[in-house]
């Protein structure tokens, strides 16, 4: 973007800097004795206001030296982890964490774009692709390098391929600080999500992949057909019983409706026969114009005596 500000950089260098230093020190093993431990560890109510107040406090910090207030919650979260209140904080504040991750799934639903995502879905789908590929390479590569056996190290690394959520927070701290625009955070977000929701299906094609993998697969029809045999079966069958029901419902209105034919014919026919003069009526003048008339009845004729 064009509002980048080169004078951010000696911060971003500076909180990365502490961040590693931050990070190192608390992975000696080592736990962070906080002020008033000894206060709040008895005290049940306490534990959630001082973790909230110690976030907030890190994140005002952060906030005032002109950082992200994201960067100093992830410190305080950092901090408490590796405190002596560890357990004791999360086993309070799960009723809280339940709410903001409601809260937080919700703002990334409002910064769905879905209008964007349909413009540019070949550009999306791409990068996701991509980005997916790439991440698997680099995690099965280090966990070989580091000693991994290959179907350990190719799962987990499939499993580790997604854009985890942390890059929402990325893609705002980018748009805040201009390196990003606001066409690059939607794209951001929309891989993300993406990443998010199709993580599932890409785990489950990578176990499966790995299962036939000693079946000699020949072609990717054939593969295709193997790993998403399940899900094929299901289909076929949803689609034959769908099939016969929608032929039975078809009989069934073709059969309904040639009977209220019938039924229409019918009564057409008898109101026709309602309709018709008698069969005995002559035609009589009156006034001009030709009625129909009964017939008079002919009276028999006496029979002759015989002489």
């Amino acid at each position: 973007g064009g509002d980048f500000e080169w004078t951010t950089i000696p911060k971003i260098v500076l909180s990365i800097g502490f961040l590693a230093w931050l990070i190192w020190y608390l992975s000696r093993g080592r736990k962070v004795v906080l002020p008033f431990t000894d206060r709040i560890l008895p005290n049940v109510d306490l534990r959630p206001l001082a973790a909230l107040a110690f976030c907030f406090g890190c994140a005002s910090i952060a906030g005032v030296m002109g950082l992200s207030a994201a960067y100093g919650a992830f410190i305080a979260g950092l901090i408490v982890g590796n405190s002596t209140l560890r357990h004791p904080i999360t086993e309070t504040v799960v009723p809280i964490q339940s709410i903001l991750m409601m809260v937080f799934f919700l703002s990334i639903g409002l910064l769905l774009d879905m209008a964007y995502i349909w413009d540019n879905l070949g550009r999306v789908l791409l990068l996701f692709f991509l980005v997916s590929v790439f991440k698997t390479v680099i995690n099965v590569g280090f966990l070989r390098a580091l000693g991994q056996p290959w179907d350990r190290a190719f799962l987990a690394g499939v499993m580790l391929a997604q854009i985890g959520e942390f890059s929402f927070l990325l893609s705002v701290v980018g748009v805040s600080s201009g390196v990003l625009n606001a066409d690059d955070s939607r794209l951001v977000v929309s891989v993300t999500v993406m990443s998010l929701a199709l993580s599932p299906l890409w785990v489950v094609t990578a176990r499966r992949i790995q299962a036939i993998a000693h079946e000699g697969v020949s072609s990717g029809g054939e593969l295709v057909r193997l790993v998403y045999a399940p899900e094929t079966e299901i289909l076929s069958e949803t689609l034959d019983t769908a099939r016969s029901r929608t032929m039975r419902q078809l009989r069934k209105g073709a059969l309904l409706l040639r009977r209220g034919r019938l039924r229409r014919a019918r009564r057409k026919k008898a109101q026709a026969l309602a309709a018709a003069p008698p069969k005995d009526a002559v035609p009589v003048a009156d006034d001009g114009q030709s009625k129909l008339a009964p017939k008079a009845p002919t009276k028999p004729k006496p029979k002759q005596k015989a002489k």
